[in-house]
């Protein structure tokens, strides 16, 4: 059980550190980085076929 909840602390860390490198990232070149994995743009793609 301990190491159960030793990994959701670590995901909530590691998810915490992902939201904080976004908005680093946000507050030096302005890019939303959130929406960048590319499904928007293959749907995009997609619904122009």
């Amino acid at each position: 059980i301990a190491a159960l909840s030793m990994s959701r602390y670590i995901e909530r860390m590691a998810d915490h550190a992902t939201r904080i490198a976004h908005e680093v990232i946000y507050l030096v070149t302005g890019e939303i980085v959130r929406h960048k994995d590319g499904s928007y743009e293959k749907l995009i793609e997609s619904l122009k076929e």
